[in-house]
């Protein structure tokens, strides 16, 4: 799936992702750097395979998902650089920097040092063919669906040493989704929803997505589902898709009131249903374990007599 990746711009883009954009799957022992200890062999998302034979101490990730999710990890002192697209926690601003997220330079990665470099598939091509060309150790995330998220997760706990903390995280993941599940499983009807990321062209999220199993999460229908080949939408096909509520940026929302048509003829527009993630580091569409914050929150929106008083108990242990 195609879609504008939101660190720092609100919403995330997923990007098909495919062994054959990089260099054959083999096997990488890194000779830059002095490594020692028992080798950690990795086979990352895009089916290339990594061998560490030390845990890394200088990471350099280049998303800002990975990112967050190091830091969820607990080890945000090991990475030495970040994009200027990294936003969460606050804290990583005072990160260096070794460029735009889709853009990084090289030059300035080789810079670091780094034992470790995290890439998003899709996102990062270009820098993950040269610096496996230069045998820089580069770990490769691609999640589609809620599952290769959770594996994702995993797999970068086990690069940088937290194996057991990255289980927990998914457990944790897993335990408060089903809590949400048991609600919104009361509810009467299921509307539908449009995730809108921008509006020339129109870029939503179809099947197979993270996106998709977030709707779905909590408690709504995905309106893509029918008609987004490639992740893309004509104005007749929003209306032919009548979705009940639009997620989109809240800077947005002025701009899809005015699309021609769409105020007499698409449910969610007319009545004024906007769903905006209100994080500015785009909390339901980042792959990290604050999705399920931001399906939470959709939840909410969609089911709002679901989460009642009679449902505090079930609030508190949302919070786990």
């Amino acid at each position: 799936m195609k879609f504008r990746f939101i660190f720092g711009m609100v919403f995330l883009a997923a990007v098909c992702g495919g062994c054959g954009r990089y260099p054959a799957a083999h096997e990488v022992r890194p000779k830059l750097f002095p490594s020692s200890g028992s080798p950690c062999v990795l086979r990352d998302q895009t089916g290339f395979q990594l061998v560490l034979t030390a845990c890394p101490r200088r990471i350099v990730s280049l998303a800002p998902s990975n990112t967050e999710i190091v830091y969820d990890l607990g080890a945000q002192d090991r990475i030495v650089a970040v994009t200027t697209a990294d936003d969460y926690p606050p804290s990583v601003k005072r990160k260096p920097k070794v460029g735009p997220m889709m853009n990084a330079s090289i030059e300035n990665i080789l810079a670091y040092h780094p034992d470790l470099v995290l890439a998003f598939g899709g996102l990062n091509d270009r820098e993950i063919r040269q610096l496996r060309y230069l045998h820089v150790p580069t770990l490769v995330v691609d999640p589609h669906n809620l599952s290769e998220v959770y594996a994702s997760i995993l797999l970068i706990g086990r690069a940088v040493g937290e194996k057991e903390k990255a289980s927990l995280l998914v457990q944790t993941m897993k335990r408060r989704l089903l809590q949400i599940e048991r609600i919104v499983a009361h509810a009467k009807r299921r509307p539908k929803v449009l995730m809108i990321y921008q509006l020339n062209p129109i870029y939503t999220t179809g099947s197979n997505s993270f996106i998709d199993d977030a709707i779905e999460y909590a408690g709504g229908r995905n309106a893509a589902l029918a008609l987004s080949a490639d992740d893309t939408l004509s104005p007749e096909e929003v209306v032919l898709a009548q979705p009940d509520v639009i997620a989109c940026s809240p800077d947005l929302v002025p701009y899809v009131v005015r699309m021609p048509g769409w105020k007499e003829s698409v449910p969610a527009v007319r009545y004024r249903r906007f769903f905006p993630d209100d994080s500015p580091q785009g909390t339901l569409v980042r792959p990290t374990p604050r999705l399920v914050d931001g399906i939470k929150n959709l939840a909410h929106f969609l089911h709002p007599e679901l989460f009642t008083k009679e449902t505090k108990h079930v609030h508190t242990a949302l919070k786990g």
